[in-house]
């Protein structure tokens, strides 16, 4: 999974967005996380994870969601999983992600 685009607010560090291509493999996560680890250490107030097009969920992706939690803990900073399908939604409240993330459909 690639960052496909990235994007903030007119107004500084108020928000990133994150958008992914769900066409890449698991290698790319590192890549994904090394990325959202600097937009998060940019001072961004505010990150969208958008999974618009994404349709699965794997432990990967699980993984990857809870690292971001976990980084925007830290650094006070509100993370938000925008675009993601009932189907989607239905197994992250099934693994409980949903109690610790924002999604929205």
């Amino acid at each position: 999974m690639t960052i496909a685009s990235f994007e903030t607010s007119g107004e500084t560090n108020v928000l990133a967005v994150l958008q992914f291509d769900p066409g890449t493999g698991r290698e790319q996560f590192e890549n994904a996380r090394e990325q959202f680890r600097s937009i998060v250490s940019d001072g961004h107030r505010e990150v969208v994870i958008d999974l618009e097009g994404v349709h699965s969920v794997s432990s990967d992706l699980i993984n990857f969601l809870l690292m971001c939690e976990m980084e925007c803990v830290r650094g006070e900073v509100r993370l938000v999983v925008s675009n993601v399908d009932e189907e989607m939604l239905r197994s992250f409240r099934f693994s409980g992600l949903n109690q610790v993330i924002e999604f929205r459909t």
